[in-house]
């Protein structure tokens, strides 16, 4: 009988310590996610940042070499797989490459925004819920950025009317 007491309690005791190692693991991997999302967010930042501003002529080397490695880090963070990870690669390329235009810079930067976060918000839910997260939004989500994203495009395609009335 009494062997069959301390079986039980050596069995709690392994269970519990398997369980307080899944929970540590848990929350290791969320600092790291959260670490993740914060430094995607501070390299989009900085690439508008970077991008909208037009800096003086001997400045504008470096200003191009930071904005392009905040770009590179980016993209090495993204996880070509997933759709809206895709997207953002794309309208960020869009805003890098047409940066010499200055016509349409407000709709790519407005672009960038808008599917940035939605990939924070996607991966602030997984880093939140864990493995109990959905993993199935990624489609249904790029698809109402992409169209949101036509939106905008078509918005800013419309002339908008003038700010000061005609004297």
């Amino acid at each position: 009988m009494e062997s069959d007491g301390f079986i039980s309690l050596i069995g709690a005791i392994g269970l519990g310590g398997v369980l307080a190692a899944l929970i540590t693991r848990g929350v290791e991997v969320a600092k790291h996610r959260q670490a993740w999302i914060n430094a995607l967010r501070d390299d989009i930042s900085d690439i508008l940042a970077r991008g909208r501003s037009a800096p003086g002529s001997e400045a504008k080397n470096e200003h191009g070499r930071l904005m392009h490695a905040a770009y590179v880090r980016v993209q090495l963070r993204l996880n070509m797989r997933e759709d809206d990870h895709k997207l953002l690669d794309g309208v960020l390329r869009e805003f890098v490459t047409g940066l010499d235009e200055r016509d349409g810079l407000d709709q790519r930067t407005s672009r960038v925004i808008l599917v940035s976060r939605s990939v924070l918000k996607r991966e602030w839910e997984v880093t939140k819920w864990g493995f109990l997260a959905k993993h199935d939004t990624s489609e249904r989500e790029s698809s109402a950025v992409a169209a949101t994203l036509n939106a905008v495009a078509v918005r800013s395609a419309t002339p908008s009317p003038p700010t000061t009335p005609p004297v």
